[in-house]
């Protein structure tokens, strides 16, 4: 019990960095271009917005340009995540909890997304995948 506690410990200050490390790369103009003209912004709580510059047009509304082959095909999101320790081991995390073994709910959902890129179906068929 006492190594699992020393192994959760671990992983949450290394997620902690990572996260840390992510939010350190900060654009200088707070602009993503993310193509077709559309560029995102956030606002000061983090919620983001869109920007068309050929069309002056903004909106909250993710344009189709800005959305992953997933978000396209309607397949919501995993609440589980792929983490690489700076040494290179990878973790698994929701956010909340973090695992060393890649749930089986993350497995699924890596299926379906090879499935949609190799131009499978785009609609979800039997049980949808909870994000």
């Amino acid at each position: 019990a006492e190594a699992s506690a020393e192994a959760s410990a671990e992983l949450e200050t290394e997620a902690e960095e990572e996260e840390e490390e992510e939010h350190n790369d900060v654009r200088n103009d707070g602009r993503l271009d993310v193509g077709d003209g559309w560029s995102e912004y956030r606002e000061q709580n983090g919620r983001p917005y869109y920007h068309n510059h050929d069309t002056n047009t903004t909106t909250y509304e993710k344009p189709d340009a800005a959305k992953t082959h997933e978000e396209r095909a309607g397949l919501p999101p995993c609440r589980w995540e792929e983490v690489a320790t700076r040494d290179g081991r990878v973790y698994y995390s929701d956010g909340v909890h973090s695992v060393w073994e890649e749930p089986a709910e993350l497995a699924a959902y890596k299926a379906k997304v090879e499935e949609i890129e190799r131009g499978g179906p785009s609609e979800l068929e039997g049980g949808a995948l909870e994000g």
